[in-house]
């Protein structure tokens, strides 16, 4: 019997340090702690069709006359996208093919046999330039961040090309210096 006591006694004291101990822990977490994902998503507001600049384009001409080329390569068009806020292209892609039903591609490669004779006027320097049609999509973006907040940037844009390599969807275009860089809503400089 003595012993039976002196087995529960241990025990009791055991348990009740245990049950200390982890109270003692438990107050040394932070209570801000939180388990909230940090992840992105993106909404697709507007759409506009339009053309961006490939990789392909000829030397540059500095006098009157005419830039001619027929051959055949492979070229690439990738999208843009200079907003300060960081973000996933695929996950704007794949917001813009599913809201406008279109498909768009964060790059795409074509060959074609592309020919061509452009004019160069005088006193200017030009090349040919070829362009890909690019949709301009506009966004936005929620962050969930870690403390369990959304944090939500609206208005950014991105440009980014159909993923049809068709030669319907390219044009040329003289490109007066300097290079051209950006998206435009028509094929032209």
């Amino acid at each position: 019997m003595k012993n039976k006591k002196i087995l529960l006694l241990a025990i009791t004291l055991c348990m009740a340090s245990l049950t200390s101990l982890n109270t003692a822990q438990a107050q040394t977490l932070p209570k801000n702690l939180t388990a909230c994902p940090i992840d992105a998503s993106y909404t697709a507001t507007a759409r506009s069709a339009g053309w961006l600049p490939t990789d392909e384009a000829s030397a540059w001409v500095a006098t009157a006359g005419t830039i001619n080329r027929s051959y055949s390569t492979a070229v690439a068009t990738t999208s843009t996208y200079s907003g300060s806020v960081s973000i996933t292209m695929s996950g704007v892609v794949a917001s813009a093919n599913t809201t406008f039903g279109i498909s768009l591609s964060e790059s795409i490669t074509s060959t074609q046999s592309w020919g061509y004779s452009l004019n160069v006027p005088s006193g200017v320097q030009a090349r040919a330039l070829l362009l890909h049609q690019a949709d301009k999509i506009t966004f936005t973006k929620y962050q969930n961040n870690a403390n369990c907040t959304t944090t939500t940037t609206t208005g950014l844009i991105a440009y980014i090309p159909v993923s049809s390599g068709i030669s319907s969807t390219y044009c040329w275009i003289l490109d007066v210096y300097p290079a051209k860089t950006n998206w435009t809503n028509t094929c032209r400089d």
